[in-house]
C-alpha cells in the first residue's frame, strides 16, 4: 500500500513538473557563441536595415543623445547640420560594398517602423525591446543585420569651450527565426574640434562631423 502511495505521489510530481515547463516557454533565445567579427556569424536569408538617429548632442561621457538641450545656439546649429549632413547614403554605400565583397545574398530594407527596434547596441539586457513577431511580419528573412548609427557633438572634457564630433555605428545581427541576438558590436570615431564654440560655423562643424564619420568608417575598413 505504501509503495502505491509513493508511486502516485511521484507521478503527480512528475506531471506537475512537465506542465510547468510547458507553461513557461522562453520567448527570447540568447546566443552563447562568440565571434571575432560580424562576418564570422553564420546567416541564412539576410535583410539589412540601416537606422540613422538625428544628429544630436551627447550626454557627457556617454553614448546617449541628450533629449533636452539647454542652449539655443547649440540647438540651432544641430538643426542646420541635420538639414545638410547625410549619413545614410555613406553608411549604406559602405554596407553594400562590404556585403558584395564578401559574396552575401541580401535584401536592403529601406522602409520600416522604428518602434520595432532599439536605436543602439543590442545586448542581452535590452534584446527584449526588439519586437520580433512584428519584425517577422514585416521582413521575410531568416536573419536581420541591423545597423544603428548615432552622430553628434559633445563638449571637450579638457576645454568646455570646444566641441568633440562623435559617430557611433552599432552592428547587430538578429535571428528572426529563433528570436535571438546572434552578434553585436560598437565601432566609434571621434574628432576633436580646434575652434572654440563661439567661432565654430555650421560649415566647419559639418566638416568635422564628416571627419568623425570617416574615422569610424576607417576602423570598419581595417576590420572588414
Amino acid at each position: 500500500m505504501k509503495n502505491l502511495v509513493y508511486l502516485l505521489i511521484g507521478l503527480t510530481f512528475l506531471t506537475q513538473s512537465c506542465e510547468q515547463k510547458k507553461e513557461a516557454p522562453k520567448e527570447l533565445a540568447l546566443n552563447t557563441e562568440t565571434y571575432e567579427s560580424a562576418l564570422d556569424v553564420p546567416v541564412n536569408k539576410v535583410g539589412v536595415l540601416i537606422n540613422i538617429d538625428s544628429l544630436g548632442f551627447f550626454d557627457h561621457n556617454s553614448q546617449n543623445l541628450d533629449q533636452s538641450i539647454d542652449s539655443k545656439s547649440i540647438e540651432n546649429q544641430l538643426k542646420q547640420l541635420n538639414s545638410k549632413f547625410d549619413v545614410f547614403k555613406t553608411i549604406r554605400d559602405k554596407s553594400v560594398k562590404i556585403l558584395n565583397d564578401n559574396k552575401y545574398t541580401y535584401q536592403m530594407i529601406d522602409k520600416f517602423d522604428k518602434k520595432l527596434i532599439p536605436n543602439e547596441l543590442i545586448t542581452k539586457e535590452n534584446v527584449n525591446q526588439v519586437k520580433f513577431n512584428d519584425l517577422k511580419k514585416a521582413i521575410n528573412q531568416d536573419d536581420l543585420v541591423l545597423i544603428n548609427v548615432k552622430s553628434g557633438l559633445d563638449y571637450d572634457p579638457a576645454n568646455k569651450q570646444k566641441y568633440i564630433a562623435k559617430t557611433y555605428v552599432y552592428i547587430n545581427i538578429l535571428d528572426l527565426k529563433n528570436n535571438a541576438l546572434k552578434y553585436s558590436e560598437t565601432i566609434g570615431g571621434t574628432k576633436y574640434i580646434d575652434e572654440t564654440i563661439n567661432k565654430s560655423t555650421t560649415d566647419y562643424l559639418e566638416k568635422m562631423m564628416k571627419e568623425s564619420l570617416n574615422e569610424t568608417l576607417d576602423i570598419i575598413d581595417n576590420k572588414y
